[in-house]
This record gives structure tokens, C-alpha cells and sequence, in this order.
């Protein structure tokens, strides 16, 4: 048995951020990913795509740019299944070699001190009278800390196993995107900058994408959960042709992402889950990478003042003031994002060719300006006869915004409110809109 002041299963970008910070001030922190070295931050099922925001974040942890940054983009695009223009955005995005910064934050983790067990994965939790302990890892050895912290993505590997003391610890089936990635050779084709196709063809229910790197080119699917790895290919090839190209596939990935809202509850008695694992980003939202760098420095923070105060495992209360801080910052954009995921999706395919059109040229990751621009636009490009049903949503989505700018203060509440939260998105999906 080994103990520390920190355990934390997963290194993906939030594990990894949050171990440097808490190693900076002094703590022992374990960090155990069941991936090998070689592999520590690989590829996933996504655009991989962030805000050229989270260069900031990077730079806290001491990484050069140089060293992980292999593109940048000033526009994206948006076609329709027929590849014509529906509209072009202005955003500053950066693409991150996956490979290059898991390399890089090995290197610094080992410098902070970290005690970094690759290969091998957190299996089990270790509970007391109700309180986290640690957890063992598949290799038999049990790992105590005053903190135990989950970032191993959308499985939740420790966030399940806790099913019973969360208000949600598990995602639904509309709560997910099966994402399907190739990675193909640098080709000659029209795409100079990352592009969303639109097609109910394509990708029913989701979106395809092209992100053209200097070195190679990602092309991809998202949609829900219906089809099985064969189809995908089959999609996939259809894409290829509808490009016009034919590639030599260099890897393939394929992968889950949660595009809900966060979950109602992000700690626990010695318990905190970050990431993916918490629904804590959405894949068209200032991308994966910041999202998971973001939440990590806000947990470092919430988690290093808790240490100084107490010297025993951290209770709920020591921790609850990540999860108010959290939906209040940012969560509520994720919970109203949530409510119009649901009503877009009911969106006959013309319309939502018209309303990608009357995106505007200009648009920054600012989250107050993306929701004006959404309720704007919902207002503009659809039929007077829905009009009523339009109030309707924009009635819930003031309503889920209300309730996340007044997340319960103390853990006694959460219940409540989280079935308040699950109540008015049951009254989304149940609507009947005709667009």
C-alpha cells in the first residue's frame, strides 16, 4: 500500500495538468494510466481542436508551444452533404500533436516528482464508512490519498462505481457521440482549413469533418450511438468517395465523447471526477483540450487550499466549492447548450442548412456571445407557425440558466436540483415541433 496526497486515475490532459499543479505546491500525487508511455495522450475520436486559449494553460505547465502546436487555423468551414458553402466562421484554433504533448508532460511529471505508473489501470475504489480512500490498480497495489480523483474519460472507470451516492453517474444513450477518426496521408484536395459537413446521409443525427494538418489530414464522423464499427467504416468510405480522394490510411480510432451537460456532482467524500469522465466538455466547444485544462486548474486550486486546511481525507464540504464555482462559470453554458442540442436536432435537414448559412463571419469562444448568436438566430430562419413552440424552448432554456447561476450551496440539495434539471429536459425532448 502506498499513500499520498493525491491519487488520480487517467493521464489524459486534465490528470496530467492537475498532478503538476498539486506537485508545484509541494504534494505527493500518484498518477496511474493504463496506457503505455509510447501511447500516454494518443489520438481520439475527434477533430482534436482547440481555442488558441489553451496555449495559456500549457504555459503554466512549462510546455513550449513549439513542441505540441503542428497547425493553426483563422476560419472554419461549414458545407452542406453536397459539399457546397453554407458559411465560413472566423475562429483562432490550434491543432495539438496528442503524441508530442503526452511526451512532453511525461517529462515534466517526472521532474515535479510525480509517481507515474503507465500500463496499467485503476480498477477498483477503496471505500471507508462512506468515504473514498484510494483505489487498487490492476496490478494489485493500492494507492491511498487524501484525494482521489477520476479522469479516466467517458468510461468513468471510479466515477461508476459511485453510482449510488451521485445524483448521475451514468450517461445515456442521447447523452453520447460515437466518434469515428482516419487518419489518413497528406492529399491534394479543395480543404485548406477545417471544415463540418452537414448530412443526414453522412452522419444521421450528427456531422462529418475534415481538419487538414501540415503533415496529414483527419477526416471523421460523429453521431449517436446506433451504428456498429462496420457501418462507420462503411461511412467512412462513402465520405472518401464523396471527397473524391483516395488515401492511404495511416490510423484509425474510434471512441465515445459525452455532449451533455456536466454531471449534477463532480465530488464526493475523498472524491473528485474530472473531464470527460464528468461530462465537463463538448467537442464543439472551445475543444476537448482546453476544457480538461480548464477544469484541472480550477480543481488544483479548490484541492490545494482544502490540503493546507485539513490533514485527513477531504470531505464533500472541503470540496463542494469546485462543483459551485464550476456550474456557475461554466457549467450553465454546457446545461443550455444541452437544451439546444435537443431542439436542433429536430431540425428538418433544409433547416439546418439555413441555419448554419446565417451563422455570422465573425464568432470568438466567447460563451455569451455563442448563446446570443443561437437564440438569435433560432428567432430568425424558422417558420412563423412554430413561433409558439420556439418560445416554448427559449422558456427552458432560461430556466435551466437560472438554475445553474443558483447551484445549491451545500450538498444537501443537489438531489433536488438535479431532478429539477432532469425534469425540464424531459419537457424538451417531449415537445412536439414541427421544423
Amino acid at each position: 500500500m502506498k499513500k499520498y496526497d493525491a491519487v488520480i486515475a487517467g493521464g489524459g490532459p486534465a490528470g496530467s495538468f492537475l498532478a503538476h499543479l498539486l506537485a508545484s505546491e509541494g504534494y505527493k500525487v500518484a498518477l496511474v494510466e493504463y496506457k503505455n508511455a509510447e501511447n500516454y495522450m494518443a489520438a481520439k475520436a475527434c477533430g482534436s481542436l482547440s481555442s488558441e486559449k489553451v496555449l495559456d494553460l500549457l504555459r503554466i505547465m512549462g510546455i513550449d508551444e513549439k513542441e505540441v502546436v503542428d497547425s493553426r487555423f483563422k476560419t472554419v468551414s461549414i458545407l452542406d452533404g453536397t459539399l457546397n458553402d453554407l458559411s465560413r466562421v472566423k475562429l483562432n484554433l490550434v491543432h495539438l500533436d496528442r503524441y508530442n504533448l503526452g511526451r512532453e508532460m511525461l517529462e515534466i511529471l517526472a521532474a515535479d516528482g510525480v509517481e507515474v505508473l503507465t500500463g496499467y489501470r485503476a480498477d477498483e475504489l477503496i471505500m471507508k464508512d462512506d468515504v473514498v480512500q484510494g483505489f487498487k490498480s490492476s496490478n494489485g497495489v493500492v494507492y491511498r490519498g487524501r484525494i482521489t480523483i477520476d479522469t479516466t474519460g467517458f468510461g468513468g472507470t471510479l466515477r461508476r462505481q459511485l453510482a449510488s451516492k451521485l445524483p448521475d453517474a451514468y450517461f445515456e444513450p442521447d447523452d453520447i457521440i460515437v466518434g469515428a477518426v482516419s487518419e489518413i496521408n497528406k492529399v491534394s484536395f479543395e480543404f485548406d482549413e477545417p471544415t463540418i459537413i452537414l448530412s443526414n446521409t453522412l452522419a444521421p443525427g450528427g456531422y462529418c469533418w475534415v481538419t487538414p494538418l501540415e503533415k496529414n489530414t483527419l477526416i471523421g464522423l460523429g453521431f449517436p450511438p446506433s451504428f456498429d464499427n462496420v457501418l462507420l467504416e462503411n461511412r467512412l468510405l462513402y465520405l472518401y468517395r464523396i471527397l473524391k480522394i483516395r488515401p492511404l490510411t495511416l490510423r484509425k480510432y474510434y471512441g465515445v465523447l459525452p455532449i451533455r451537460r456536466p454531471l449534477a456532482s463532480s465530488v464526493f467524500n475523498g472524491f473528485m471526477v474530472l473531464g470527460d469522465a464528468a461530462s465537463h466538455g463538448n467537442p464543439l466547444f472551445e475543444g476537448g483540450i482546453y476544457s480538461a485544462l480548464y477544469v484541472a486548474k480550477l480543481a488544483g486550486e479548490i484541492i490545494s487550499n482544502a490540503l493546507v486546511e485539513k490533514d485527513d481525507v477531504l470531505g464533500i464540504n472541503d470540496l463542494w466549492t469546485f462543483n459551485v464555482r464550476y456550474m456557475r462559470e461554466r457549467g450553465w453554458i454546457l446545461g443550455v447548450l444541452d437544451v439546444l442540442r435537443l431542439f436542433i436536432q429536430k431540425f428538418s435537414q433544409k433547416n439546418l442548412y439555413l441555419f448554419a448559412s446565417a451563422l455570422p463571419e465573425k464568432m470568438s469562444f466567447d460563451l455569451d456571445t455563442i448563446l446570443h448568436i443561437s437564440l438569435g438566430l433560432l428567432t430568425t430562419i424558422l417558420k412563423p407557425r412554430i413561433f409558439w413552440s420556439l418560445m416554448e424552448i427559449a422558456k427552458h432554456t432560461i430556466a435551466i440558466q437560472d438554475l445553474y447561476l443558483r447551484y445549491p450551496e451545500s450538498p444537501s440539495e443537489v438531489f433536488t436540483w438535479a431532478r429539477k434539471v432532469e425534469n425540464i429536459l424531459k419537457e424538451v425532448k417531449k415537445k412536439k415541433i414541427t421544423i
